[in-house]
């Protein structure tokens, strides 16, 4: 790590001559002795490569690029081709713990030195090397196509045309022979490498440093290819418009200093191809309909938005008129097709309405009417058959799309005064009639549409508001779309509750702006009284953000009155929908409602505790009583605050006094981990009257995300809410944690016991390991041994951990003299304490007897063999033994393999021994043998009963290699000495070795 951020300083700093010298000298490191390192070392030779990428980025230019990239190739070639070998010497076990570091260094060198000097070491051998090779991916090399997939990028366009075109070509030959001599198999893999060889055209197009030449060399034959691939080959087609749109997105926007110098001969080249290769995309684009019957829908949606994109960007580099021509051929053909002239054409009348709606943004200003003439009509959507209804809801959907394209066309807003006016005016007309028949297929549309043109009645309306036309037109357009956004405020799309979200927050800042207030206020209020759960629901959410957002601008009649006393009124409503709106609102009020003014509605907000739905929102309730314990006194609290919840308030407030106390020592540790002061807390709003909430509305409303819906304790934490930072002490009692936790619990075990709300609350064993530092602190307290608080040793006895009770039952050891408890240390040392607690020096004890034995330890040793009786902890040796070989062979049996009987029971006493060894009461012959269990002698316990044998097979084996060993010794014995006899003693004691060695094994 430390080597990576010092490689990235170098690099941002220029460093050139210091990153020379790092490929020589890592390349040890890439030996096989530190493979066991890669996994560390590769990053740092990916940051190397990453380096020489930066810098060839943005400080090379033009005209040195080549030179300079082969002097740093020159440079680094010998750890490329250690990089190499090592890929094609990996296996599969190695990759999995080096294979992704190992493809990103190398990616990382394919963007620093281009991939034509990647190939100079790792040549692809993909029609070289037979198909039905098992070695096929290393020998061949197949595995550099997903790295220079990934990585290709700012390199030469024509590379791709003399390297990787005939590939491709020699790929498809292959594929079609195969095909034709019916190995499918065989035509199926080389398709796949077909395609893998097209998917890195869109990296050649990445910032190409080539375009022109090789798009427009030999008259534009490059260009023509890819467009008949556009247009014949349904499996490359997709390649060949991401790499139109990262030539296209490159020329409009450089993203880098080495574009920026491209850029105008690229926009040039791509402008003059413009006029051929956009109708050549817009048929493309109608093909892709027309074969996708039948086809996966999700892979069609990608696609058709791959090429909608990709023609976004190709017509905002085209000429304006060439643009212009060719939207007014696609409304023509699709005005045909609609009014039902053309029969034939009908199939592209969906595709025809994408494309035309995709170019409405981009086309000229005389445009823009042609546009809503077109598309307007089809905003109703309307068909008599279930087929026709299906495309004309896909083409109010695009229709929608075009006036939203409109709206947000730079020449729509820069239209100023009363046209501007009346052309915003014109279009709420068009978007109030059409309401009524919107499908669902088009409401994202719609509502993303009204959230466009609600800014743009901001931008230019808003100034004209003094006029008593406009304000009252503006008043219109907002009765007729209120409605609509509240009601779809709880949609079950999550894009059309954003959207509406956002409409309500564009049209009520507005408003408010100029004064409406009351207006605003009055037409959401007017959802209060409808007939359902969900319209008051969404009335009520919708006052909630108002009266967060512009508390400030509301005046206290209407803030108290108008608004908040009307709407806590459904705190008594039976629905669970609306009363857990009602609580959210009610929330709002506790936090942006002034402290003065706050008593007077406290009746209203303690009604949330009447609900019957109160164990469904514990969380939100307990965040309200907390705002409401910060900012009202406490006798205020107490007198209103219902008698039945008065523990919760009890507890709030502890908890709220324990808050703010100072800070913590802790602060940096929490700090460190994420859990800094403030995390998971309430909202603060200020304390000021007119101060604005210093959260947005997300924020502020995100806090009850985790909570669930079941019931659970009053006082329990928020679920999924981090702790707060502990609380800093300031005097010398408070200077260590543990005593300021060991008083926290004291505090909370003395108001438990009060008696207050009849109940002691439950610590759960869970919330003990979170927040072990507030409940986890006891003080070790000796009997005999008064505990002294103001000697230097009392810290000792606060302890954050408590024995379990059978080693607080079992006397621990203290001090260095081994005593059992703080009464026998004093006692050893010579120390005693007399009745009136004086401390007493005891006299020198009588020295003991040179002669009397040492007593010791018995733990493990066989107390049979000494003399006299068997010692205490002998016996409970034995007895633990006993213990865990019961337990052992219980757990044997449970887990159903086969056990090995008598093979420790019968395992000889000395060292070097061999064999079985014959021991009393032992009535089995032969003496130790394997159990089978029937269970597992199927074939998907193979491993298991196999696994049984571990022990008896090693124990063979061990046997065997001592029995060559002897016959070995032996038979260099009789070659030593040259005599008959010699070699039938040796042949005589390798036997016996063989059977010794080799008998208790196989048994």
């Amino acid at each position: 790590e430390a080597c990576m951020l010092l490689f990235e300083a170098a690099a941002k700093g220029g460093d050139l001559a210091y990153l020379e010298e790092l490929p020589e000298l890592c390349r040890p490191l890439l030996g096989y002795e530190a493979k066991g390192a890669w996994q560390h070392v590769l990053p740092v030779v990916t940051v190397i490569f990453s380096g020489f990428d930066d810098m060839r980025r943005s400080r090379i230019g033009v005209a040195d690029l080549v030179a300079w990239t082969a002097a740093r190739f020159a440079r680094s070639r010998g750890m490329l081709e250690q990089l190499v070998q090592a890929r094609d010497k990996a296996r599969g076990g190695e990759l999995n713990v080096f294979g992704e570091e190992l493809a990103e260094c190398l990616g990382a060198a394919t963007s620093a030195l281009g991939p034509d000097k990647v190939l100079e070491v790792a040549e692809l051998r993909l029609l070289e090397t037979p198909l039905n090779d098992r070695g096929f991916e290393s020998m061949s090399r197949s595995w550099l196509l997903l790295v220079l997939k990934k990585s290709i990028r700012r390199t030469t366009a024509s590379f791709f045309v003399s390297r990787f075109l005939p590939l491709a070509t020699a790929l498809k030959a292959k594929a079609g022979q195969a095909e034709a001599a019916n190995q499918s198999i065989m035509g199926k893999k080389y398709a796949t490498l077909l395609e893998q060889v097209w998917a890195l055209l869109p990296g050649f197009f990445d910032e190409a440093l080539d375009l022109m030449e090789a798009l427009l060399a030999e008259g534009g034959k490059f260009a023509k290819q890819l467009v008949s691939v556009l247009l014949n080959e349904s499996t490359l087609r997709e390649y060949v418009w991401a790499a139109f749109l990262h030539a296209c997105d490159g020329a409009r926007e450089p993203p880098s200093k080495l574009s920026e110098a491209l850029q105008a001969s690229n926009r040039a080249c791509l402008q003059t191809l413009s006029g051929r290769i956009l109708p050549e995309m817009f048929n493309t684009y109608l093909k892709m309909h027309a074969e996708s019957t039948g086809q996966d829908g999700t892979r069609l949606s990608q696609g058709r938005k791959l090429a909608l994109d990709a023609v976004r960007s190709f017509v905002r580099l085209a000429d304006a008129a060439l643009v212009a021509g060719l939207f007014k051929k696609l409304v023509a053909r699709l005005l045909k097709v609609v009014s039902g002239e053309d029969e034939a054409d009908k199939p592209n009348a969906l595709p025809l309405a994408e494309l035309a709606s995709a170019l409405v943004q981009h086309l000229g200003a005389d445009s823009l009417d042609l546009a809503l003439k077109v598309f307007a009509p089809m905003l109703s959507g309307a068909s008599a058959t279930s087929e026709d209804k299906v495309v004309a809801n896909a083409l109010q959907k695009s229709a929608y799309k075009a006036v939203f394209g409109v709206i947000r066309h730079p020449a729509c807003a820069a239209v100023g005064g009363q046209e501007g006016g009346a052309r915003v005016l014109g279009l709420w007309n068009t978007l109030r009639d059409s309401r009524q028949t919107c499908s669902p297929a088009a409401l994202k549309a719609r509502i993303s549409t009204i959230e466009a043109m609600l800014a743009l009645t901001d931008q230019h309306l808003a100034p004209r508001f003094g006029e008593p036309g406009v304000r009252q037109e503006y008043l219109q357009c907002l009765t007729s779309v209120m409605p609509e956004i509240l009601f779809h405020l709880r949609d079950q799309s999550g894009a059309v509750r954003d959207a509406s979200r956002e409409c309500l927050h564009i049209a009520s800042t507005t408003a408010i702006k100029q004064d409406l207030q009351a207006e605003v206020v009055a037409l959401i209020s007017a959802g209060l009284a409808g007939l359902t759960r969900h319209s008051k629901a969404s009335a009520v959410d919708a006052l909630s953000r108002l009266l967060y957002e512009h508390s400030a601008r509301f005046s206290e009649d209407l803030q108290d009155y108008r608004l908040i006393g009307v709407v806590l009124l459904l705190l008594a409503d039976t629905d669970a929908q609306v009363w857990r709106a009602t609580l959210k609102f009610s929330k709002v009020v506790v936090f942006v409602v002034p402290k003065s003014r706050l008593p007077k509605h406290l009746p209203q907000l303690l009604r949330m505790f009447d609900s019957k739905h109160l164990a469904s929102a514990k969380m939100l309730m307990r965040a309200i009583v907390e705002r409401l314990v910060k900012v009202l006194p406490a006798e205020v609290l107490a007198e209103t605050f219902p008698s039945q919840h008065q523990p919760l308030l009890h507890y709030v407030q502890r908890l709220v006094s324990r808050q703010r106390r100072p800070k913590s020592t802790r602060a940096v540790k929490q700090e460190e981990q994420g859990e800094g002061e403030g995390e998971g807390q309430d909202a603060e709003m200020g304390g000021d009257e007119d101060e604005a909430p210093k959260e947005t509305w997300d924020a502020f409303q995100g806090e009850e995300a985790g909570e669930t819906k079941a019931g659970g304790d009053d006082a329990a934490p928020a679920a999924g809410r981090k702790r707060r930072a502990a609380e800093p002490p300031t005097s010398a009692v408070m200077a260590h944690d543990a005593v300021q936790a060991l008083l926290d619990a004291w505090e909370e075990e003395s108001d438990d016991s009060d008696g207050e709300g009849g109940h002691k609350r439950k610590a759960a064993k869970g919330k003990r390991k979170r927040e072990g530092e507030a409940t986890s602190t006891w003080i070790h307290e000796d009997t005999d041994v008064p505990l002294d608080f103001m000697s230097a040793d009392a810290a000792h006895s606060v302890l954050t951990t408590r024995a379990a009770p059978a080693k607080r039952r079992r006397a621990q050891e203290v001090g260095a003299a081994g005593a059992m408890s703080r009464t026998d240390a004093l006692r050893r040392t010579g120390l005693r304490f007399a009745e009136d607690g004086r401390l007493v020096v005891a006299e020198d004890a009588p020295a003991k007897d040179e002669g009397e034995k040492k007593g010791g330890f018995t733990l493990g040793t066989d107390g049979s063999k000494g003399p006299g009786k068997v010692k205490a902890l002998s016996k409970l040796a034995a007895m633990r033994q006993k213990r865990a070989e019961a337990k052992a062979k219980a757990k044997a049996a449970k887990k159903g393999t086969h056990t090995i009987k008598g093979l420790d029971a019968y395992k000889p006493g000395k060292k070097k021994a061999d064999g079985d060894a014959v021991r009393k009461g032992q009535v089995l012959e032969p003496y130790a043998y394997v159990r089978l269990n029937p269970k597992v002698t199927k074939e998907k316990f193979k491993d298991k009963a196999t696994a049984s044998f571990a022990k008896v097979i090693k124990g063979a084996k061990k046997g065997v290699v001592r029995g060559l060993k002897a016959k070995a010794a032996g038979q260099q014995a009789q070659e030593d000495r040259g005599g008959e006899g010699q070699e039938k003693e040796g042949r005589q004691v390798a036997g016996e070795g063989v059977a010794v060695s080799g008998r208790r094994g196989a048994r």
